[in-house]
């Protein structure tokens, strides 16, 4: 869904604060690929990069296992890997807040205890095998107060019981105190991770189907709570209960080696992914929601990740087809809405020198303005620079852009000969007037950026103004006033020139945990809001 029935993301945002949100993410694709490890490292070394999204997006599924089919041709490997679509084997849940862990180990119970195999030897053949150095490890994780204090990309394989056979309890209150050996053993599992734990009998196509052939109705399920002495009890686990095999992984939507900004927070993004077999979803769904968890639509994640500084896919990723087919749909929802309204009641984009209202025109940036009249907009030469390497040498390079292409063409050399690629010199020359990055944007006065906001550069007398006006500004403000915040009738002449047009916002809104203005956008620092006349001072970070 895209979003609950909140007027607003502001509840949503406290809970996710405080709480724990719940995002049904079982719209993703799933690709098992089989074979020797060499071999796989050597199929993904070919098609990924260090770099990428923190989860991909639904709509770029076929690509990338068309590029994965292709690649194994390519490199000979088509008898000794085999890919498989598990698009619809597959269910998953986000939770974001810093009570998921707490949430998590509420509603899972594990399996433990075995059963007497001596009954029905049958039905026991079919139940996957526990792994219980991960059960223990799970356990020991009991008094973590938030998962950012967790490696990233850890992955748990969990057998845990029917969630249906108890009624979930409430998500407890956060302790402060700690036992001493549950604090020494969380710590020693920190320090020295444990091996295995990863493994789980969720891949196996035996165990799926039987789980989903043997799932035992909710009507027998009743039968068996009415013949219960006190109503509410836990149901006893019987040889025909299932046993559910799950992946819980870790999830971190900041490279932790990148120095902590004020203008990011783990807190926002980080939590688990919980995947289980398909046709289990609603019975943990309906757990997860009785012990205490919000439910979050597409709106919720996409503010998650704006909450904590980072882009989320595909929204802010232009040159990609998922962003592609994103900004062509809400185009044309919100040219339909600005032809609804009468002429009174909207902005004159042509008064106010704006081109492109309704998306951003990366295609153009780099593009002489008198140039671009004649020129036919291409927004698929576009492409993002990404890599921590790769903005660096984008900001020590101080000489001019053609030592800077010299230079990434060697550092994209060396990074697939280190994959074992061999290339020659001159196959890689990367158009870099059509690169774009990443950029944090923080507003230094009052306002607040909307889409498709224009980035301007700001030039050296405009630069000293406000660098004047932020020295001199009083110790308790946290802004400075623009001169021209309450000024009307301001001429379009005093706007930059479009040749100082440098980037545009993707994402821009009201920030909750900065608590003034805020946007996430690409340049190829002055922001002017496209219903505005009135530029905003800002400050500009680059997003590896």
């Amino acid at each position: 869904a895209e979003h609950p029935n909140e007027k607003s993301i502001k509840a949503s945002y406290r809970a996710s604060e405080h709480l724990s949100i719940i995002h049904d993410a079982s719209y993703f694709g799933w690709i098992k690929v089989s074979g020797i490890s060499s071999n796989i490292i050597m199929l993904l070394n070919s098609v990924t990069d260090p770099t990428l999204p923190s989860v991909g997006s639904e709509s770029a599924f076929e690509e990338v296992l068309r590029t994965l089919e292709f690649a194994r041709e390519q490199l000979n490997l088509s008898e000794s890997i085999s890919i498989e679509n598990l698009q619809d084997e597959f269910l998953m849940f986000e939770l974001t807040g810093p009570r998921s862990t707490a949430l998590l180990q509420t509603v899972l119970d594990l399996y433990d205890d075995p059963i007497d195999l001596t009954k029905d030897i049958d039905k026991m053949s079919s139940k996957p095998r526990v792994n219980h150095e991960a059960h223990k490890t799970w356990k020991a994780l009991r008094g973590l107060r938030t998962s950012t204090s967790l490696p990233p990309s850890i992955i748990l394989g969990l057998t845990v019981l029917d969630p249906r056979l108890q009624f979930p309890k409430k998500v407890p209150q956060r302790s402060n105190l700690m036992p001493v050996e549950s604090e020494r053993e969380l710590q020693d599992i920190l320090v020295n991770w444990p091996e295995n734990v990863a493994y789980s009998e969720l891949w196996s196509d035996e165990v799926r189907n039987a789980l989903y052939s043997n799932k035992i109705s909710d009507g027998e399920l009743d039968k068996r709570r009415s013949k219960l002495l006190i109503p509410g009890q836990k149901l006893l686990l019987q040889s025909e209960d299932s046993l559910i095999p799950i992946f819980l992984i870790k999830r971190d939507g900041i490279n932790m080696s990148i120095p902590s900004k004020k203008t990011s927070s783990p807190e926002f993004v980080g939590g688990w992914n919980i995947i289980m077999p398909a046709n289990w979803g609603m019975a943990f769904w309906k757990s997860f929601i009785f012990a205490g968890a919000w439910v979050g639509g597409l709106r919720e994640r996409h503010n998650h990740h704006f909450e904590s500084g980072i882009p989320c896919f595909p929204y802010d990723f232009p040159g990609t087809i998922p962003y592609e087919n994103f900004s062509n749909d809400l185009k044309k929802i919100t040219q339909s809405e600005y032809n609804k309204r009468p002429p009174a009641k909207r902005p004159n984009f042509k008064k106010l020198l704006v081109d492109s209202p309704f998306e951003p025109p990366f295609g153009q940036l780099g593009i002489n303005p008198i140039e671009s009249r004649d020129s036919v907009h291409d927004k698929t030469m576009t492409w993002l620079l990404q890599g921590i390497k790769n903005i660096r040498l984008l900001e020590n390079v101080e000489n001019s852009s053609e030592e800077f292409d010299i230079e990434l063409s060697k550092q994209i050399i060396q990074a697939f000969n280190s994959r074992g690629i061999s290339l020659e010199s001159g196959a890689v020359s990367p158009d870099t007037s059509k690169a774009l990055v990443h950029v944090r944007v923080g507003f230094l006065a009052r306002g607040l950026p909307g889409p498709n906001s224009i980035i301007y550069k700001a030039d050296k007398i405009k630069y000293d103004h406000w660098v004047n006006v932020l020295n001199n500004r009083k110790d308790d403000s946290n802004s400075i006033e623009s001169e021209n915040d309450d000024a009307e009738g301001v001429r379009p002449s005093s706007l930059p020139s479009k040749a100082d047009i440098i980037g545009y916002v993707t994402t821009g809104q009201f920030s909750f945990s900065q608590g003034h203005g805020f946007a996430i956008g690409c340049c190829s620092v002055t922001i002017r809001k496209i219903t505005s006349h009135i530029c905003k001072p800002a400050t500009l970070e680059i997003l590896p």
